[in-house]
C-alpha cells in the first residue's frame, strides 16, 4: 500500500459520533484553525508587497478561491526583491503548495453535512459526509450502482469520504501546524524589515 500523505482523505471507520454536538463542534473548531492560518497568508501577502496597509490584505481576501490566493501569494513571493530575507523564507512557495493539497480538506469540512448512517438496519453513529448534490464529492445513483462492487466503504455509499470528529481534528492539528510555519515565515520577513528601518533598534513604546 503505498505510503499515505498528511493531506490525503482519511478512511472512513466503522463506528462514527455519539452526539451530534461532537462532530459539530469538531467542524467548527477546524474551520476557525483554518481562518486563522488565511489571517497569517494575508499579513504575508502585505509582507511580501512590502506595505502596511490593509488595502493588501483585503485584496487577498477579494479571491474566493484558495488556488486563486495562492497564485497571489507565490506571484508576491516571485516579485520579492531583497534576496537576502528571501533566502531566509526560501521554502515558502513549498509552503503554500502543502497549504494547497489541506484546503480541499478544508473545503470537505466546510462543506459537508452531519448525517446519521445506518448499515443493515445497524446504526454506525453520526459522520461528517458530503451533500448528495455536491457533483464533484458525491456519487449518483447510476455511478454508485457502477463502482460498488469494486470499493471497500460502506459507512456511506453516495458520499467519497465521512469523517468522524476525531478525524476532523487531525486535520484541526495539521491546520494548526501549517499556520505556525506561516507565522515562522512572516516573523523572519518582519524581523528584517525592523532592523532595517530600526537600526539602533525598535524604540520603546511610552508608558511600556
Amino acid at each position: 500500500m503505498a505510503q499515505r500523505n498528511p493531506w490525503d482523505p482519511l478512511p472512513e471507520l466503522p463506528s462514527g459520533d455519539a452526539m451530534d454536538t461532537t462532530t459539530y463542534a469538531a467542524v467548527g473548531r477546524a474551520l476557525s484553525i483554518w481562518e486563522g492560518l488565511e489571517v497569517y497568508l494575508a499579513m504575508m501577502f502585505g509582507a511580501l508587497c512590502e506595505t502596511r496597509e490593509e488595502g493588501a490584505q483585503r485584496a487577498y481576501g477579494v479571491v474566493a478561491s484558495f488556488s486563486g490566493r495562492s497564485d497571489m501569494l507565490l506571484e508576491a513571493f516571485a516579485c520579492f526583491r531583497r534576496e537576502e530575507e528571501k533566502a531566509k523564507i526560501a521554502t515558502f512557495p513549498k509552503l503554500v503548495d502543502r497549504i494547497g493539497k489541506f484546503s480541499a480538506r478544508r473545503n470537505e469540512i466546510a462543506h459537508g453535512i452531519v448525517s446519521a448512517v445506518t448499515n443493515g438496519g445497524r446504526s454506525l453513529g453520526l459522520y461528517l459526509c458530503a451533500p448528495m448534490y455536491n457533483s464533484r464529492k458525491s456519487y449518483s445513483f447510476a455511478a454508485w450502482r457502477e463502482t460498488a462492487p469494486a470499493r471497500s466503504v460502506s459507512v456511506s455509499p453516495l458520499s467519497k469520504y465521512a469523517y468522524t470528529a476525531a478525524q476532523i481534528d487531525y486535520y484541526s492539528g495539521q491546520f494548526g501546524a501549517l499556520t505556525n510555519e506561516v507565522a515562522a515565515a512572516l516573523a523572519a520577513l518582519l524581523e528584517e524589515r525592523l532592523k532595517r528601518e530600526f537600526p539602533e533598534g525598535v524604540p520603546e513604546q511610552p508608558g511600556a
